[in-house]
C-alpha cells in the first residue's frame, strides 16, 4: 500500500508541535496555543460544523443569542490548550506534578493496591488524564490506560512511547479485557497495578 502524504503530514505537525511546545517559554507557548485554537476552526470546517451540532444538543433553548458559536470557539481553545499540556508533560519532574495536584482520598487507592489488587479509575474528560497518569506513575505506580486508537498508526504508536516514558502502559480500546483483568487480578507476577479507564 502506497504511503498516505495526508496521514505522513498528520504525523509530522503532531511531532513538530511537541517540539515547538517544549523548547517555547510557558507564556509563549500559551499564546499559540490560544492563537492555534482561533484558527483551527477556520482550516478544518468539518471539525466545526461536528463541534457545532454538538454545542447545539447541549445548548437549552437552541442558539438564538449566538451562545453556539462561542462555545464552538471555547472548545477548540481549550482543546489547543490541552495539547500544549500534553506536549509539555514530558517535561515536568516529580515536584512540578505535586504542584499542580490537589488529592483527596488518595488513601483508598493506596489501601486498595497494598491488598494486592488492582484499581479502576473512571476519569471524567474534564482535562488531560495524561498528567493524573504520570503522577500516579511519580508515586511508583505503573498505570494501565485504556484509550482510542488514533489515526495514522505511526502517530498511535508514538503517543504509546510518549507515556511509556512516563511512566504508563497504553492499551488500545478493543484489545483490553485480557491485559485489563490480569492487572486487576494480579496476575501480571509483579507488584499490585492501577488501571486507569479513560
Amino acid at each position: 500500500m502506497a504511503p498516505d502524504p495526508g496521514a505522513r503530514a498528520t504525523y509530522l505537525a503532531y511531532r513538530a508541535g511537541s517540539v515547538a511546545a517544549r523548547a517555547l517559554p510557558g507564556p509563549m507557548a500559551g499564546a499559540l496555543a490560544v492563537a492555534l485554537g482561533r484558527v483551527a476552526p477556520v482550516v478544518l470546517p468539518g471539525r466545526r460544523r461536528m463541534a457545532a451540532r454538538h454545542q447545539r444538543r447541549a445548548a437549552p433553548g437552541g442558539d438564538a443569542d449566538g451562545s453556539v458559536d462561542a462555545a464552538v470557539r471555547g472548545a477548540f481553545e481549550s482543546y489547543a490548550r490541552y495539547w500544549l499540556e500534553i506536549f509539555r508533560l514530558p517535561g515536568a519532574t516529580p515536584d512540578s506534578l505535586d504542584e499542580r495536584f490537589s488529592i483527596e482520598g488518595y488513601e483508598h487507592l493506596e489501601a486498595a493496591l497494598a491488598a494486592g489488587r488492582g484499581v479502576v479509575c473512571a476519569l471524567p474528560h474534564l482535562g488531560g488524564w495524561e498528567w493524573g497518569g504520570a503522577w500516579i506513575a511519580s508515586r511508583g505506580h505503573t498505570p494501565l490506560a485504556v484509550v482510542e486508537p488514533v489515526e495514522p498508526p505511526a502517530l498511535f504508536e508514538w503517543f504509546v512511547r510518549q507515556r511509556a516514558a512516563l511512566g504508563m502502559e497504553v492499551v488500545a480500546l478493543g484489545a483490553t479485557r485480557r491485559r485489563c483483568c490480569s492487572r486487576l487480578c494480579g496476575t501480571t507476577g509483579s507488584s499490585p497495578w492501577s488501571v486507569i479507564a479513560t
